[in-house]
């Protein structure tokens, strides 16, 4: 389904240059979101559980892809995962910083334009993994998982929980960027109690000449 999609929306899509840190990376993305909606639409594809978030740039994920580029000691030469990849930035700054990446998240056609903007920035593709935190299954850990903006529907808190306990080694971190919602502080919250480490910075994004104050969680699954 993927690919033949795509091709049925060519006309709505341009290239960006994004800029984060001392890096450019080339994106793929869409001029109008709604238009993507609608075709959807019109081909029965969309339904509530798969409407397009992962179709958007959201600050969130440039705040994530300048924090990975400017502490780049956590990710280099590290396995990581991004979770809820979407257009797959966050991933795409953390191999730029030589890190193992593997783009998931449940919807294949976010998985489609994270391989194609992979693709654009290293002339490769990369590994993918079609993820349900639902119903996780990993045949490997990781040594860091990243994801930024994929803290706001309540019901997902306590399965993402579960499969950052799945997918990370004991000794691994987890990065979560979002942009100040109630669902992240009751997911904070929520993994603390269960024994979690959290540190929390902030920094300002700039997208589309709006400033957006973006949260960065860095989660240790045993306090040391």
């Amino acid at each position: 389904m993927g690919n033949q999609f795509y091709r049925t929306l060519v006309e709505y899509l341009e290239i960006k240059t994004i800029s984060l840190a001392k890096f450019s990376f080339v994106l793929e993305t869409f001029r109008d979101t709604d238009k993507l909606i609608e075709k959807m639409n019109e081909t029965d594809l969309i339904k509530e559980e798969r409407f397009p978030y992962w179709a958007e740039l959201w600050p969130s994920s440039i705040g994530l892809g300048e924090y990975i580029l400017e502490n780049q000691d956590y990710f280099r030469n590290k396995k990581v995962l991004e979770l809820g990849c979407g257009l797959g930035l966050a991933g795409i700054a953390a191999r730029a910083v030589n890190a193992d990446v593997v783009f998931s998240d449940y919807d294949p056609l976010a998985l489609e334009f994270s391989r194609r903007n992979f693709k654009h920035n290293f002339g490769n593709l990369p590994k993918v993994h079609l993820l349900d935190w639902r119903n996780p299954e990993f045949q490997e850990t990781y040594d860091v998982l990243i994801g930024a903006d994929i803290l706001y529907e309540r019901q997902l808190l306590k399965p993402l929980q579960i499969c950052c306990e799945q997918a990370v080694d004991d000794e691994g971190q987890v990065f979560i960027a979002e942009p100040g919602r109630k669902m992240a502080k009751e997911f904070f919250t929520q993994v603390t109690r269960a024994g979690w480490h959290c540190q929390q910075e902030q920094r300002v994004v700039d997208l589309n000449d709006q400033k957006h104050t973006i949260h960065i969680y860095r989660m240790n699954i045993c306090c040391t």
